[in-house]
């Protein structure tokens, strides 16, 4: 899963300035009548931070997702967590209760990996990827169709630093930019 999501993202950013901050989104209804949506983001970060603290912070970030889900949307978000205490995979089984009363669950898997020095895809520097994809099946968690809107979700982030942008900036002592390009596609079904 993570090399895949890590030759995916390498190719998707391939010929892009990741020193600029960039989006695209798309929204679409799939042949089988799915709602989809399509965003891909680039997200210059510049400060004195390593690599790893912004990768954990995304870490904890997205192990946490049910808060942000509350606060952004309004709804009511339950998580289920599955080895919350993994440093490298997680699952997550999300309920989410709408204002206007309509139930929406997710099922997702999370794997993530650091490296301090990544010569394949990070160019010799620290290189983190995050994939997340939704878990089809679960007998413990077994989706519910006829009660609850089924949302899958599959999402890769990664954090790189910048080659062009890796000298100490004078006013701020050590600070590098690096880039957290991410990619995701969420389907209603």
């Amino acid at each position: 899963m993570l090399r895949d999501a890590r030759r995916f993202m390498s190719e998707r950013i391939r010929f892009m300035d990741l020193s600029i901050p960039s989006s695209e989104q798309s929204c679409f209804v799939s042949p089988s009548g799915d709602y989809c949506a399509l965003k891909f983001v680039v997200m210059p970060l510049e400060g004195t931070c390593s690599a790893k603290q912004v990768f954990d912070t995304l870490k904890f970030y997205l192990f946490h997702m049910e808060i942000m889900i509350s606060e952004v949307t309004g709804d009511l978000t339950l998580c289920e967590e599955e080895y919350p205490d993994s440093q490298a995979v997680s699952q997550h089984h999300f309920l989410r209760s709408t204002p206007s009363g309509h139930q929406v669950e997710s099922n997702d898997a999370i794997f993530c990996h650091f490296d301090e020095t990544n010569d394949e895809f990070g160019d010799g520097r620290a290189y983190g990827v995050i994939a997340i994809d939704y878990v089809d099946k679960d007998e413990l968690h077994p989706y519910t169709p006829n009660k609850r809107l089924r949302q899958d979700l599959t999402s890769i982030l990664t954090h790189v630093l910048l080659r062009a942008h890796c000298i100490a900036a004078a006013d701020t002592g050590n600070a590098l930019l690096g880039t957290v390009p991410t990619w995701l596609v969420v389907k209603h079904n």
